[in-house]
């Protein structure tokens, strides 16, 4: 019966050691918030699994993940029929954070990281972003974005609601 090992202790330490990627409040160019009546893993699993993310936000997601594990570089491309986003994930740690570079098309691409603590009744999650690319593409599709992310946060909840009989779901 074929195997292999895994070392996760120095995986453990590699994340460790990586460098991290927060887009912190002083920085951002906007930040949304959202609750969720789900514990941090779950709500982590609504955020990041591609089924799940699929559900509430109406985008077809295909994943290339590098060493077969999703994590620091994964990349993915999202269409929702009209447009395309290529995803970076640039930092991974599960539970806490993730950060991530959108590019929406155009010459600016947007660093999100996505924030999950631990909140009576469920997950506050909170998503701050930073333009990156020219001022004028930033003013031209910012708006839209923020508004496309909103949308997506009240979609989320609605899907969240409605599987409220499932694991990770806090009464």
């Amino acid at each position: 019966m074929p195997g292999f090992v895994l070392d996760l202790e120095a995986r453990r330490r590699d994340a460790l050691e990586r460098r991290r990627v927060v887009v912190s409040s002083a920085e951002a160019a906007f930040e949304l918030e959202a609750r969720v009546p789900l514990e941090r893993p779950a709500a982590w699993e609504y955020l990041t699994a591609p089924a799940k993310r699929t559900r509430w936000s109406g985008l077809r997601v295909t994943e290339t993940t590098p060493g077969g594990r999703r994590g620091d570089g994964t990349t993915s491309l999202c269409v929702d029929g009209r447009h395309s986003v290529y995803e970076e994930i640039l930092d991974w740690r599960p539970f806490d954070y993730f950060s991530e570079r959108r590019s929406p098309g155009g010459s600016a691409s947007v660093v999100l990281t996505t924030a999950l603590e631990s909140v009576p009744g469920g997950t506050r999650v909170v998503t701050r972003g930073t333009w990156e690319g020219g001022r004028v593409a930033r003013l031209r599709g910012a708006r839209r974005f923020v508004r496309r992310l909103e949308g997506d946060y009240a979609r989320l909840a609605a899907v969240v609601a409605a599987d409220a009989s499932g694991p990770g779901v806090v009464a």
